[in-house]
């Protein structure tokens, strides 16, 4: 049995020295060509980058002011809640009751809050699956 080569034989290179000096100068203009087209498409994209992040800043500028508003009427509430609850008991047992209803709510609020994220998850956890068992067949 004949084991004879069919086609030209090679050296040990790949490609003659020509075509490895085209093939790097082809992969550096095209090197430069990607880098000058990102160049080009981030600063077409910084003003509207810019406009996004000033609304973003103001928005977060308004909402902190909204919070520290939040805050002031709480405050307020509370120190006429309190005023109020004085006029038929003690300061002491006011605060206390006060507190104690805060607490309450607190929890509650907790308690829901919490529920809510469980019912958020278990919907995230099954539109998971379903993604990931891919669609039904049909047939």
């Amino acid at each position: 049995m004949s084991h004879a080569r069919r086609g030209p034989r090679r050296s040990g290179r790949a490609h003659p020295p020509e075509d490895d000096a085209t093939l790097a100068a082809a992969a550096e203009r095209l090197s430069r060509d990607v880098l000058e087209l990102v160049r080009r498409e981030l600063e077409r994209a910084r003003p509207e980058a810019l406009a996004s992040l000033r609304r973003a800043g103001l928005g977060t500028l308004t909402l902190t002011a909204a919070a520290v508003c939040g805050a002031l009427a709480v405050l307020s509430a509370h120190e006429a809640a309190l005023a109020a609850l004085e006029r038929s008991m003690p300061r002491r047992c006011a605060a206390t009751a006060l507190g104690a209803g805060y607490a309450v709510c607190g929890a509650g609020l907790a308690w829901w809050g919490r529920r809510q994220l469980h019912e958020v998850r278990t919907a995230s956890q099954q539109a998971l699956d379903q993604v990931r068992e891919g669609p039904p067949f049909r047939e």
